[in-house]
């Protein structure tokens, strides 16, 4: 039902203006341009970009363009159910697990959309897959693929490097414990952190250069990146209204959770070293995260670039119930019971097929250009729209429209600054003023009035 979801939502979603950016600029990059910091933006997300590439070798339709995160997540759902039959032998345990993995909202919109966040998730998940089916057959491929879909998830989201470090870690700290020599360690260490730096170094740099890794909090992790991230999770009008609760009950699941977790391995208790490994992987995500914030001052992930915590946290929390279950079955059903129902609870009420949470500007386009085929009789249709809504009109006026309508000028954020006059039809919101062009009356109202649509009378 999940993936119906989600497919549905990638033909019945607008293109959202970062989408139909990486579509105009750097998808029509040569390859060696997009990986090699050209043009340095944070909406080149590498390793979406080249897939989505090579997707539009085929088409350019929306379709095509989340086609590698459609498929993304396919990869996000067997891993997670695979991590399920690790973790539990009873059924219901297990759907528990991947119903609190995959009822976040926020997540699911990002599997139907030509970003990376959603890619780098779903490697993230077969990463930690993988880790943990090592300690049942030691077999090598398991920390090689590993380490691989964890360069990868970093590849497709800059966010998720210190995710790909627990990962490594994890890694260091198995191999060694199991062949117990630090040698073949440092000898995976330094193989794939090699891949890793010549893979990411550089276009980090560019983007640091370029000041383009602006998005992000100022105050603390608990304020910007668990607050962000428990709304992005619950939603703003149920996390406002415990707030402070919210994120006291998050934090100690987090801490007792973790504890647990290294409490089993310590006692050296059955599947407990399979439990701690989300635990480390959430630590040393977290740890460096503030680490980067207190010493080399960059900006802590929020809600989006925050989002790759919230599988993370559910597993370091299942994992812990999973030892809490050998001796306390009962209260360890209960607990992944309730939690599920929690979960659909929040998540149901949220789900939709017109519009995302942060892209919301652009649910109208497609609607606002049909409109405006139908209505108008020139051969030739002039369109201005406001930022950030250009990109997008531009998507389907070349994909539908272009016998029509004109591409109107990208990113000028100022309405003031373009010459309305000259246009047939201007999209602004409802606080623009427009009342110096008394040749424009509003013909068409969308989200609830908050955009107008105006028609030059001639």
């Amino acid at each position: 039902m999940a993936f119906l979801y989600v497919a549905i939502r990638v033909f019945t979603v607008d293109i959202t203006y970062d989408e139909a950016w990486t579509y105009f600029e750097y998808v029509q990059y040569p390859v060696y341009q997009i990986v090699s910091g050209y043009s340095p933006r944070a909406n080149n997300h590498i390793l979406n970009t080249l897939l989505t590439k090579l997707c539009c070798i085929v088409s350019t339709h929306q379709f095509a363009l989340r086609m590698p995160n459609l498929l993304a997540f396919m990869l996000y759902l067997y891993s997670i159910n695979k991590i399920a039959d690790l973790l539990f032998n009873k059924s219901l345990l297990k759907i528990a697990l991947v119903i609190c993995v995959i009822s976040n909202y926020t997540l699911l919109e990002f599997f139907g959309l030509c970003r990376g966040y959603g890619l780098g998730i779903s490697c993230l998940m077969f990463a930690i897959y993988q880790l943990l089916q090592y300690p049942n057959n030691h077999n090598n491929r398991h920390l090689h693929y590993a380490l691989l879909f964890s360069i990868a998830a970093t590849y497709a989201n800059f966010s998720l490097l210190f995710a790909t470090s627990g990962i490594f870690t994890c890694v260091i700290y198995i191999s060694y414990r199991f062949k117990k020599t630090l040698w073949y360690s440092l000898k995976l260490l330094a193989l794939y952190a090699s891949i890793l730096f010549i893979l990411c170094a550089y276009p980090i740099w560019c983007l640091i250069n370029a000041d383009e890794l602006y998005y992000g909090g100022k105050d603390n992790f608990i304020n910007d990146t668990l607050s962000s991230l428990l709304v992005e999770y619950i939603g703003y009008n149920f996390y406002h209204a415990g707030k402070y609760v919210s994120i006291i009950v998050l934090s100690a699941l987090l801490t007792i959770s973790a504890a647990c977790s290294f409490i089993g391995v310590s006692k050296k208790k059955s599947n407990a070293l399979v439990s701690v490994i989300p635990a480390i992987v959430l630590l040393i995500a977290i740890l460096f995260t503030n680490l980067a914030f207190y010493i080399a001052n960059s900006l802590l992930p929020i809600s989006r670039t925050a989002l790759y915590l919230y599988p993370l946290i559910i597993l370091t929390a299942f994992s812990a119930i999973a030892l809490l279950h050998q001796k306390h079955s009962v209260v360890a059903t209960v607990l992944t019971c309730t939690w599920g129902l929690f979960n659909l609870f929040v998540c149901i009420p949220n789900l939709n097929f017109h519009q995302t949470r942060e892209w919301w500007d652009e649910a109208y386009c497609s609607k606002v250009l049909q409109y405006i085929s139908n209505d108008s009789k020139e051969k030739t249709i002039t369109l201005w729209a406001f930022f950030p809504t250009t990109n997008t009109f531009n998507y389907y006026i070349e994909h539908r429209y272009a016998d029509k309508m004109q591409q109107m000028p990208c990113c000028i954020k100022d309405y003031r600054e373009a010459i309305v006059g000259n246009y047939d039809y201007l999209y602004l919101r409802n606080t623009d003023d427009i009342s110096a062009y008394h040749q424009y009356t509003p013909v068409q109202t969308y989200h609830d009035g908050a955009f107008i649509l105006y028609k030059k009378q001639r």
